[in-house]
């Protein structure tokens, strides 16, 4: 009975492969690869045999940084910094999930996403609280915030397969192999390739 947001990445499909939600749900809100992580998160879907579903919001106007194809404008944010992004995906997922009658909101945040105050674990008990206070009583859930991408990946071991299928550019629609999200899908597929043949 639960909703995962699925971005197309390597920890939102090691959810998707591990715990197998009965919605996984992609949200376009305006980020210049949305049409790559759609893609990909249905094409997960489809290997795992899980329902995908959809939507879009455009936010583009009001964002800032690489994600909206603009200059980072926060000072001191990180290149890919959207403002209230996390905030607004859960809300956003949490409005599906009462429309569908799920009870439960998973989100993909790691232990590395701590750099940004919305992947901290006061944020993510605050907005489980604020979930449980409104109508529904949706219950927020990051299973993996604990965990390094690593160690994510030791826990769901998913197939190689599957995460030859993510994607996780934060600048086009095709991997440009310069940005963050890039240097970490490469360094996680190659840690789970090293690991595969240590068995």
């Amino acid at each position: 009975m639960s909703i995962l947001l699925l971005s197309g990445g390597i920890e939102s499909t090691c959810l998707a492969y591990a715990l197998r939600p009965r919605i996984c749900l992609t949200i376009d809100y305006g980020q210049v690869v949305a049409k790559s992580e759609i893609s990909a998160s249905k094409n997960i879907c489809a290997a795992l045999r899980l329902s995908h579903m959809a939507v879009k919001i455009d936010l583009r106007k009001f964002a800032t940084g690489i994600m909206a194809g603009k200059q980072q404008s926060f000072p001191g944010g990180v290149p890919e910094w959207w403002p209230f992004r996390n905030q607004i995906l859960i809300s956003i997922a949490a409005i599906v999930s009462f429309k569908k009658s799920e009870a439960e909101v998973i989100i993909g945040t790691v232990k590395s996403d701590r750099r940004h105050k919305d992947g901290r674990r006061k944020f993510l008990a605050t907005m489980d609280k604020l979930l449980q206070y409104q109508e529904g009583s949706i219950r927020l859930r990051a299973p993996a915030s604990q965990m390094s991408s690593e160690e994510l990946l030791d826990w769901a071991k998913p197939p190689l397969s599957l995460l030859g299928l993510t994607f996780s550019c934060h600048r086009s629609i095709y991997s440009c192999g310069q940005c963050r999200g890039c240097w970490k899908n490469e360094s996680c597929v190659t840690y789970a390739i090293l690991r595969s043949k240590l068995g």
